[in-house]
Order: structure tokens, then C-alpha cells, then sequence
């Protein structure tokens, strides 16, 4: 059987615990399914507001799975717009949040940046050059690291289809993507 939301949040409440986070359980937030990892893990996003608004901000987190912070952010972030939510009666706001966009990367040992097949998800979009560009890129300026192999073809995997597809169906004003490469957030 496919792993289940519920499932999912445990191992993300399992995880905060390992790290000494103390965040909000994960299934305190009404998360819905947008599609499914190489590995079928859920890929998870939750809305918060107003969807007619006119302001609308879309906020990645977690693309590259060995970026531990992030994950931690989302989780916040998740908490505190639901609180916002409540109290922000009148505003008109929309914000839809995907706290975890890369769960193969994240839950494999060790984490890698990479999904489970091994694409940085983060340079797979369908991009005007990408059929020009991407390959030639990762082979000269990126000296074909395997961390940052943009796939086979653009828009190849489930991760960037699930972020395309959010963009498509929120058509965002602002979005936002939280990324660690250090592991510490500077901002």
C-alpha cells in the first residue's frame, strides 16, 4: 500500500525528535496531496487565506533533501500561518506551502540533494533553454557533479511537476524557496 499523509508526518515528527526540534506535530495541519515521489512518498502542500485574493504567495521548501533546515522552517511556517490564519480576519491573503519538496532525498541515509533518481530537481524545469543549456551546463560550469545532474529531460520528475503544478493552479504573485545549503538559514 502507498504511504499515506499521516504516514509521511510521522516520519517528519520522527525526524524533528532525532534533530531536538520542538515543532507542532505534523498532522495538526490539514495537508493535502499533490502527487507522489519517485520513491511514492506524498508531496504535501497546505493553503492558508483567502484563494480569491489577489495576493498570493507560493513558499518551496526542502527541494534539496540533504538541506535539513528548511524542513524546519516549513514546519514553522505551517504553524504560524494557521495561527495567522485565525487572527487575520479581513486580510486578504493566500499562501500555499510545500514544507517538503524532495522527501527521497530527505529520508534516504545518508540525505542527498538529489531525488531518488538522482536529478537536482531544482534545475529540471521546462525552461526555454533548458534543451539548449542545462546539459552544457552541468557538464562544463558544474563539471558533471552528480549532485547537480538536471535529469534526462526537463520536467522529468514528480518534484518539479508537483512545484509546476502549484504554480499553475495558485499563479502566485511571489514565491519564495527556502533553501541551507550550510544548514544555517541566513537571511
Amino acid at each position: 500500500a502507498a504511504p499515506a499523509i499521516a504516514d509521511l508526518c510521522d516520519s517528519i515528527d520522527h525526524a524533528a525528535k532525532s534533530f531536538g526540534w520542538k515543532l507542532e506535530p505534523c498532522m495538526k495541519t490539514f495537508w493535502r496531496e499533490g502527487g507522489r515521489s519517485i520513491q511514492n512518498q506524498p508531496l504535501i502542500y497546505a493553503e492558508f487565506g483567502d484563494a480569491s485574493s489577489k495576493n498570493k504567495t507560493l513558499i518551496f521548501s526542502t527541494v534539496h533533501g540533504d538541506e535539513i533546515t528548511p524542513v524546519y522552517l516549513g514546519m514553522k511556517l505551517a504553524a504560524w500561518l494557521k495561527d495567522f490564519e485565525r487572527t487575520a480576519k479581513g486580510r486578504s491573503v493566500y499562501v500555499v506551502l510545500a514544507p517538503l519538496l524532495n522527501p527521497d532525498g530527505f529520508f534516504n541515509t545518508p540525505r542527498t540533494r538529489t531525488n531518488a533518481r538522482g536529478v537536482d530537481v531544482n534545475r529540471n524545469f521546462q525552461t526555454r533553454d533548458w534543451e539548449s543549456q542545462a546539459m552544457e551546463a552541468w557538464k562544463k560550469k558544474f563539471h558533471s557533479d552528480k549532485r547537480r545532474y538536471p535529469g534526462p529531460t526537463s520536467g522529468s520528475e514528480p518534484e518539479t511537476l508537483f512545484q509546476q503544478m502549484l504554480i499553475q493552479k495558485i499563479r502566485p504573485q511571489k514565491i519564495m524557496a527556502i533553501h541551507s545549503p550550510l544548514n544555517f538559514m541566513d537571511y
